[in-house]
Parts: C-alpha cells; structure tokens; sequence
C-alpha cells in the first residue's frame, strides 16, 4: 500500500519556534491524514540528530520507523495534534506542534473491469472479467490514495430481460461464480445486469456498503 507521505521541516532553531516553522508538503488535502491509514511522516529539528528527535500525537499511534521517519495512525475523525521534542539526556524540550484534519478515506465506487456505472458493454467484455472491483473517482484519485482498496466481500447479481428479473445471485467475495459466469454467457442484447449490495472493507477494517452498478447488453 502506498503511504500518504507528510513532510515536517523544523527549519529554525529549537530555541525560535512560530507558526512558521511547520510546513506540509502540499497535496489534494493539505495538513489533513485519512483516517486508518498508515501516514509517514519526516521530522527535522535544525542541527539536532535524529536520534534526539520524537514525535507525540494527542489521538492515534505515532511509531519511530527509522532515523528521522516516523508512521501515524489517526485512530478517530475531527483533529490530531502532532508535537516534536527534542530529547537531551532525561530532559524533553518541546520545539512545536501541528494541528492536522482527521478525514475518513473517500468512498470507493465498484467497477467490473474498465466499465463505468450505465455504460453499454458486450457479452463477451463482461465475461472477459474476474468479478467486482473498486477504485476512486478520478477527480480524487490522488498519488496518497494509489494501492489503497476496499476488498469487496459480498454483492448480489441481477439480471432482467424485458422488464422481468431472470437471474438473481449472491456471493460471498468479489470474484464472479461459476454460475454467475453461465448466466453472463447467456445475456441477451439490451439486457440490463444489475451489480447491488455490495459489501467491502477498507483499510480502517469498517464495512461499506457501495452503490451499485448496471450495465446494459448490447450487440
């Protein structure tokens, strides 16, 4: 999974501190961290070592991964403040703090293959696929949210012909059934297969209910 990555840079002495001297790297949502999700952060105190350098959060878990790289987990959503000290001998001297938005991931959208939702596909497209899918609108599609899935765990399969259901299915996981594969074979043009009720669990291990996805059959 790739990590939303957050830059601290304590570019004044840990004598001067102001609002100044912590600086984000600017993304989609700046000073913010998604909720549950691993954040890394680097810390940097000017001519201070890193072994001397620590990190305390008032929410979540902050860890020293290496040198001056540490991991966040936002554990709730509103605010978290993330303090830097500085660490001489049984002495801890705090240099700063930065206040950070706690924002939940955004929801995900299922997908078969390529497909948008109310796209017109053919049989043999939708058969070519594995099963459910999910990403994010493109418009939030951002480089900190690359490799972060909800893994689809259960939907329901429709498929109706003429205004009259003629195919209904549930399944547990994402890929398509055995069952579910002979009725895609058998779809007619302008049959209208309808993916609903699906169930999936991101990286906060909640349970989401996405909306569902149609697809009409053509020639």
């Amino acid at each position: 999974m790739k990590r939303l990555f957050v830059l601290f840079f304590l570019l004044l002495s840990f004598y001067l501190v102001d609002a100044q001297s912590l600086v984000i790297s600017q993304g989609a949502h700046p000073y913010a961290v998604y909720l549950g999700l691993p954040t890394q952060l680097a810390a940097f105190i000017a001519d201070v070592p890193c072994s001397q350098i620590e990190l305390k959060a008032n929410q979540g878990k902050i860890t020293k991964i290496d040198n001056c790289q540490f991991e966040y987990v936002a554990d709730s959503i509103g605010g978290a403040i993330i303090s830097i000290y500085r660490n001489i001998g049984h002495k801890k001297i705090k240099v700063g703090k930065q206040y950070f938005r706690v924002i939940k991931i955004p929801k995900a959208i299922a997908l078969v293959g390529r497909f948008n939702n109310s796209d017109t596909v053919s049989k043999n497209e939708l058969i070519a696929q594995q099963g459910i899918r999910t990403d994010f609108f493109s418009a939030i599609n951002i480089a900190c949210l690359e490799g972060v899935r909800f893994n689809v765990i259960e939907y329901t399969t429709i498929i109706s012909r003429n205004d009259s259901i003629i195919f209904i299915e549930n399944t547990k996981g994402a890929a398509f059934t055995e069952t579910t594969k002979v009725a895609l074979a058998n779809l007619h043009t302008n049959d209208k297969i309808i993916f609903t009720s699906i169930k999936s669990v991101g990286p906060s291990g909640t349970t989401e209910l996405l909306n569902p996805v149609e697809y009409i059959i053509k020639e």
